[in-house]
């Protein structure tokens, strides 16, 4: 067993271990609830729910299922929970528990974050995408027409429970989204290293990621400085992951979103096509190829919710380990994605 523990407004822990055990007991040291809605979707359900019903008997469960995939991430499912905990009686001493990947996360953390002004929540990722990221830090939300994570807000969880069984039996697709968010944080941080993506490593990988994660959310918990860098590859790959109409993973697009940002990186600050290429590594084996227009993607990228007026922040990369939080106008990221990426895109 592995504890992290993320400093935040409101301090908890991210404990990383095989199978549920104990779960009850490091429920009950944190939250007075008697009642558990256990948020979670149609297919992780009959994989994981009684497991997870045996180690929380104390508690009286009431289960909320929704469907799966990007698009039950809405304003319905949301509802769904809210009138679920409401019907149900459910008080500001009881608690939300999310079982599932980040979709499950991000709508069950918003409705804690939301029902009678916010109850404890309880993460339990079930996908490596949602181990590493979404179910540390606090983001919750819901998507709109217009765009991802549109309405949300800012809610820490009170217990961040991974186990990492869970991740063991996802299919190949579900491994490589979730490794291609890992590569995020192997660009940021310069510590991770290709074999820490082997199999056998995979719970170390997942500690290094999580571990790196709180510490740049301690240090800015609502986005207004360094933890922007948690971004990278997000502005673009958000953009093609909506123009995909999310038939693309998330991890998917974020690694053809690093792979555009290494180009536009390498136009910014001036280094050389060998440099560039090195850079791209960890990128071998993926497809970075982003079938949409430069029209397209402009047109997602100017309802991005970080905009500000005509100004967008993006995350570049003067080499593996050296994020920049650089500003550009509308105008500028237009100029530059047509000269870098409208070659190849």
């Amino acid at each position: 067993m592995k504890t992290i523990r993320v400093k935040t407004s409101r301090p908890y822990d991210v404990i990383i271990k095989e199978r549920f055990k104990e779960l009850g007991k490091y429920v009950g040291a944190i939250s007075s609830a008697k009642k558990i809605a256990v948020v979670t979707d149609e297919n992780v359900y009959p994989l994981y729910y009684d497991e997870l019903a045996d180690e929380l008997g104390g508690f009286s469960l009431y289960p909320v299922i929704i469907g799966s995939g990007e698009k039950y991430k809405s304003v319905d499912s949301f509802l769904k929970i809210i009138d679920f905990c409401a019907e149900n009686e459910f008080s500001r001493e009881d608690a939300i528990l999310a079982l599932g990947g980040g979709v499950i996360g991000d709508v069950a953390g918003f409705a804690a974050a939301c029902y009678l002004r916010g109850i404890d929540l309880i993460q339990c990722p079930t996908t490596l995408l949602s181990a590493i990221d979404s179910s540390v830090g606090g983001k919750t939300g819901v998507d709109l027409k217009q765009g991802k994570n549109m309405l949300g807000a800012f809610y820490q969880p009170s217990l961040t429970f991974i186990n990492t069984l869970c991740i063991n039996t996802l299919n190949k697709r579900e491994i490589a989204s979730g490794t291609g968010e890992g590569i995020k944080y192997a660009y940021i941080s310069g510590n991770i290293k290709k074999e820490d993506f082997l199999p056998e490593n995979r719970d170390d990988f997942i500690f290094k990621c999580v571990e790196l994660k709180s510490e740049i959310v301690s240090k800015d918990e609502r986005d207004f400085g360094v933890r922007k860098i948690l971004n990278l590859g997000h502005t673009i790959g958000h953009a093609v992951e909506v123009l995909s109409g999310y038939s693309l993973s998330h991890g998917e697009c974020v690694v053809k979103g690093i792979n555009a940002i290494i180009d536009l990186s390498a136009d910014f600050y001036g280094f050389s096509e060998e440099k560039k290429q090195k850079m791209k590594e960890f990128l071998r084996g993926f497809d970075c190829k982003i079938n949409f227009s430069v029209e397209d993607i402009l047109n997602q990228i100017k309802a991005d919710k970080k905009r500000r007026g005509d100004k967008i922040d993006l995350i570049l990369l003067k080499d593996v380990g050296k994020p920049e939080i650089v500003t550009f106008s509308e105008s500028e990221i237009t100029e530059r994605l047509y000269a870098v990426i409208g070659k190849s895109i």
